[in-house]
């Protein structure tokens, strides 16, 4: 069991305006095993019961660099009116993550829903926040003389106003029961058509368990997985979108020992494999597919590289010091060792695959068992 040797606590404050707003968040950071966690402490700032609530992620590195974007969703939880409150899932950020700004797209209510700064069910509207009521009445409202003596009736309109007022500071939005099943229905039905269109509107979205990033003519780059098999065989569409990228962080931190990828892949992302402790084998049969730099970084149990159409950038395999059979279409690098960046290599059959000059200077330092 790993113990979080770092961890920073951050007071932040979100836009008051919004339903829900971020009052700060606590990174573990595990230096050893080069992981980050964020926990988010939210404020819910509208007087009715929370119920789930949809928001935008940006990491920045050191030097205030985006480094990672993404939208996380809770759902299945309840928060109470005008209170704090901590969900009990964390994210997972980049290890170079230095600091995180929030957005919120959604929030869902027990009888509205909230949408990018709007209120979708426009039969209920908040006057204020209840989270600003005190302010409201010690600030806002005008002061008022002392009541001068009058008659009996007048004092019972007098008591009637109080007892009104007192109801609406108890509930800031109050309406007939028949509107409560108005709404619950129509806030039914938004949440549904609101599922149904996200991914269609969205530019991220999660489908059978892979976080895609949708791209031009319905392709999609996959920058996140939730599944534990130990081989993992990539569709080629997932519930009609094609996938074409592999992106950063796309198969991190997987226990998986084979990945065999679809022919329609034509990029691999640098850092897309990384931190894979098990994996052993990857294939894929495209005719044609980049495999950036540092890609499949210090992975020492991969042992089969099977790509007949990859084109292979410079230190694609850093720190890879087991791989020993390589198969790929061509690359630029003067030597076979600087895939690897170390300056000897062994491998257990010869590469095949296209490379520039000639066949004693390219595979310079490499050294067959």
């Amino acid at each position: 069991m790993s113990s979080y040797n770092s961890i920073e606590k951050i007071k932040y404050t979100d836009n008051l305006s919004d339903a829900v707003s971020l009052d700060e968040y606590i990174v573990f950071g595990d230096e050893r095993r080069e992981e980050k966690y964020i926990v988010f402490k939210f404020f819910n700032n509208v007087n009715q019961k929370l119920l789930g609530m949809k928001f935008e992620v940006s990491q920045y590195d050191m030097h205030d660099n985006l480094i990672e974007k993404s939208v996380v969703i809770y759902n299945n939880f309840l928060a109470k009116p005008n209170s704090s409150f901590v969900p009990k899932a964390k994210l997972k950020a980049m290890y170079a993550c230095k600091r995180i700004s929030v957005k919120l797209v959604q929030a869902a209510f027990d009888r509205v829903l909230w949408n990018e700064g709007e209120y979708i069910d426009n039969t209920y509207k908040f006057e204020h926040y209840a989270r600003d009521e005190k302010y409201i009445d010690e600030v806002e409202r005008p002061k008022q003389e002392p009541p001068a003596p009058q008659k009996k009736k007048e004092s019972r309109d007098d008591r009637e106003r109080f007892r009104s007022k007192d109801i609406t500071k108890k509930n800031v939005a109050v309406f007939p029961k028949v509107f409560f099943w108005i709404t619950s229905i129509l806030l039914v039905i938004a949440i549904g058509v609101t599922v149904w269109l996200f991914p269609k509107y969205s530019k991220k979205f999660t489908l059978s368990g892979y976080d895609l990033e949708l791209m031009a003519d319905n392709n999609v780059r996959i920058y996140g997985y939730e599944g534990d098999e130990d081989a993992l065989v990539v569709p080629k569409e997932i519930e009609g979108y094609q996938v074409v990228t592999i992106g950063s962080g796309a198969f991190q931190y997987l226990s998986v020992q084979s990945i065999t990828l679809p022919d329609t892949v034509t990029t691999i992302e640098s850092g897309a494999f990384r931190n894979l402790k098990n994996l052993k084998r990857v294939k894929c049969a495209s005719e044609s597919v980049t495999v950036q730099s540092w890609a499949f970084r210090d992975i020492t149990s991969l042992t089969v590289f099977d790509m007949v159409g990859a084109r292979l950038e410079k230190n694609c395999f850093y720190g890879c010091s087991n791989l020993s059979e390589v198969t790929f279409a061509q690359t630029d690098v003067a030597k076979f060792v600087d895939l690897f960046g170390t300056e000897t290599h062994t491998v257990k059959t010869t590469p095949n695959g296209k490379y520039k000059g000639e066949q004693e200077e390219f595979f310079e330092g490499v050294k067959f068992r």
